[in-house]
């Protein structure tokens, strides 16, 4: 299924590290032999630079678990929160760094999930990847399997996510996207083919943050399946479940 990787390059091309904050947080001093300054705010973007122990640095922003700070030469890089752990403020006393909360949430970028519903009677999993476009706008991408008692059914679709109240802690959300249906026959007595179809769909959902990186998700869809028969198909899906933001 190579549809799915290409609908999240695409995704991936949206990303960029923005700025979510104005003036520095607070100064600090690194305690540990060095500390390691990434390009972006995660373990997979590449080392840059390392800050030797006493130097000072000043904590410009925070997206979740990564710390933007800056060097006293004006480098700027991305540490974990884990890695400041030893570090010291102005003061000389421990630095402490909040856990993520919602402030954090309305300010993330990427989200990832997992749900369980029904399609049409049959068994669904749903797992799921999401980056915020804008505060109103996402853009996802989700592979979905089905377990019937007579077929199985795996879909791949990409979705624009429309949340016109992001600030709400109950939050509805409307969805618009297409994808593709792969059927396979299960019961011996069903003497069909394997098929793949396109399909379309719109949703509806509501979103509702927890606690610190945890929110839940719940959302009804209505798909029209494209088949290569006389007519068109229409499914109807309802699907709940946990996902985290980082």
């Amino acid at each position: 299924m190579r549809r799915p990787i290409i609908f999240l390059t695409i995704i991936m091309l949206f990303h960029r590290i923005t700025a979510m904050g104005g003036e520095p947080l607070l100064g600090a001093e690194v305690a540990t032999p060095f500390l390691e300054m990434h390009t972006g705010p995660g373990r997979g973007y590449p080392v840059f630079n390392v800050i030797e122990q006493g130097e000072p640095l000043t904590l410009v922003k925070r997206r979740t678990d990564w710390i933007l700070v800056e060097t006293l030469g004006g480098k700027r890089g991305w540490v974990s929160r884990d890695a400041l752990a030893d570090a010291r403020d102005a003061e000389g006393l421990p630095l402490y760094i909040a856990d993520a909360d919602r402030a954090d949430y309305l300010a993330s970028r990427w989200e990832m999930g997992v749900m369980g519903g029904d399609l049409e009677g049959a068994r669904l999993l749903t797992f799921y990847v999401g980056y915020r476009l804008s505060p109103n706008l996402s853009a996802e991408v989700s592979l979905s399997q089905a377990l019937g008692n007579f077929s199985t059914s795996r879909m791949a679709n990409f979705d624009l996510v429309a949340q016109p109240f992001p600030t709400w802690r109950l939050s509805p959300f409307f969805a618009l996207g297409g994808g593709w249906v792969e059927t396979q026959p299960r019961a011996t007595l069903v003497q069909e083919e394997d098929r793949l179809d396109t399909a379309a769909h719109v949703g509806i959902g509501a979103r509702m943050y927890l606690s610190r990186r945890f929110f839940l998700r719940a959302e009804y869809r209505d798909y029209k399946v494209f088949t290569s028969r006389t007519e068109n198909e229409e499914l109807s899906e309802w699907k709940a479940g946990f996902a985290f933001f980082f």
